[in-house]
């Protein structure tokens, strides 16, 4: 099944874990087709591209500006997610344990469905390693 993470990885170490960059706003991270994703706010684009664990990385204005004009104004996080997930075929995912609850109503709402797993996204990160 499909993994997503919502957080700032300054302060998740799941997040941090998984993307191996360090930024003090949330923004999305998930795996789909075996693809790892993440979609951060312009002022970290950059710095993902060098920084970051991720085999493909967009931008927020990227996916808010076809959603603005669908909407008539300026979309919300998880409106922002949730387009995002479901064009990469994303309609369900397992979610850490501590994942934002209105976060996870929202993308329930706008037809995307998380689960937490038991024991976090990485159960690998119990047993500690050099990486």
């Amino acid at each position: 099944m499909n993994r997503l993470a919502w957080a700032a990885s300054e302060r998740d170490a799941d997040m941090r874990y998984a993307t191996r960059f360090l930024a003090p706003d949330p923004f999305l991270w998930f795996v789909a087709r075996g693809k790892r994703v993440i979609v951060v706010n312009e002022l970290e684009f950059d710095r993902a591209r060098r920084e970051a664990r991720a085999d493909v990385i967009l931008g927020f204005s990227e996916v808010a500006a076809p959603l603005r004009k669908k909407l008539g104004r300026a979309p919300r996080a998880a409106e922002l997610c949730a387009a995002v997930l479901k064009r990469h075929g994303v309609r369900s995912a397992l979610v850490s344990p501590d994942f934002p609850l209105g976060m996870a109503r929202a993308l329930a709402r706008l037809g995307v469905r998380v689960a937490p797993r038991d024991g976090g996204l990485f159960p690998e990160r119990e047993i500690k390693t050099a990486d």
